[in-house]
């Protein structure tokens, strides 16, 4: 049956953790990766050089071990058809909802550069603040880690509590929306300055 899925469900999925061996496997070799560079002092093209070569060893060794083993063999692309090992409608889907996303961005950072969105102006400001502190305090390498490891382990423990993460969620919800519309009721606006400019002309 065909679906509408393309690359970017896929790439969810995997930091769902719906496939927990492939997820796993990954997540312990970036872990290995960064630890690596961290604590024993390996160049970046070092371990990507290393895994390079492990890839293509272990990749010929299921391929040919498969068909010496247990005469499996995954046959070729037959010349006569268009085969193709990149689906071109999933590429074609994936950089549509890429431009999606990169548009809605800028919609947005247009709205902050016009201060029409205070929630997205004081979200970014603080986020800038937030990675130039966190820059000071620890190495770009260890940020990129602990990054990484927050992209795979968050999933995971919202999918294993999710009525406890909904109930917190709902709570802090409403706690945020009251604190910041107090703080976003003192900010002047842009449209109440240019009234007093009209009365006052």
């Amino acid at each position: 049956k065909m679906t509408n899925r393309n690359a970017v469900d896929d790439i969810w999925d995997f930091f769902q953790w719906k496939n927990p061996l492939i997820t796993g496997v990954v997540f312990g070799a970036i872990q290995m990766f960064f630890w690596c560079m961290i604590f024993d002092d390996y160049s970046f093209f070092a371990l990507v050089a290393l895994g390079g070569i492990f890839f293509l060893f272990t990749s010929m060794l299921i391929a040919h071990g498969s068909i010496v083993l247990y005469g499996y063999d995954s046959g070729e692309p037959n010349e006569n058809e268009d085969y193709e090992f990149i689906s071109r409608e999933a590429f074609e889907d994936t950089l549509s909802y890429l431009y999606e996303v990169s548009n809605n961005f800028a919609v947005l950072l247009n709205d902050i550069i016009q201060l029409k969105d205070f929630t997205g102006l004081i979200a970014l400001g603080t986020l800038f603040i937030g990675l130039s502190i966190l820059g000071e305090l620890f190495s770009d390498l260890i940020l990129c880690w602990v990054i990484t490891s927050i992209l795979f382990l968050v999933p995971l423990f919202l999918s294993r509590n999710k009525e406890l993460v909904s109930h917190s969620m709902e709570i802090g919800t409403v706690k945020f929306k009251e604190n910041f519309s107090k703080i976003q009721a003192m900010i002047p606006k842009h449209t109440d300055s240019a009234k007093k400019r009209a009365k006052t002309e």
